[in-house]
Formats: structure tokens, sequence, C-alpha cells
């Protein structure tokens, strides 16, 4: 059992997943009873883990596809979804 500091200013569990410092927080609690146990923390040299956000804008949206090359592709899979929609519609 490994927990990792990372650079973002938090740690990841044996698990794979990353959390906060903080003594609410029930997995740093977990982190803390490892540690006192003799458990030794492993220090990466690795970029941060990139923060992603629970929502965003559809402008934020269409801007990052358009960037990735991909808003045409979503467009149009878009449409075709639509299109299948009234398509069964107009069937019954």
């Amino acid at each position: 059992m490994t927990y990792v500091c990372l650079h973002n200013g938090k740690l990841r569990g044996p698990d794979g997943v990353s959390f906060p410092y903080g003594e609410t927080n029930p997995r740093f609690a977990d982190f803390l009873t490892w540690l006192q146990a003799g458990g030794t923390l492993v220090l990466v040299n690795e970029p941060p883990e990139p923060e992603v956000p629970a929502e965003i804008q559809m402008w934020q949206a269409r801007a990052i596809l358009s960037r990735v090359g991909l808003l045409n592709n979503v467009n149009q899979a878009v449409a075709t979804i639509d299109n299948l929609f009234i398509e069964g519609a107009k069937i019954r």
C-alpha cells in the first residue's frame, strides 16, 4: 500500500484516487493512520493533475471541440440523432 504526494496539494491513495489534505476528509484520516503505523510517503516528480470542472458552458464546449477538430463531427452526430427522432415520430 502506497500513498503518493502530488504537486497540486493532494495525495493519491493506493486505489489511485486523489484527495486533498484536510482533517475533515475521511481519506486523509486513513492516510494519517497508515502513516502513524509506519507507512512512508512517496514523493513523485510528475506534472500536476489537471482540474476537471463538473460542468462547462456550451460556448466552452464548442471552443474546445473546435480547437481539437471535432466540432463538425459532433454537430453531424447530433443532427443524425435529431433526424432519427423526427423520423421515428413520423412513423408512429
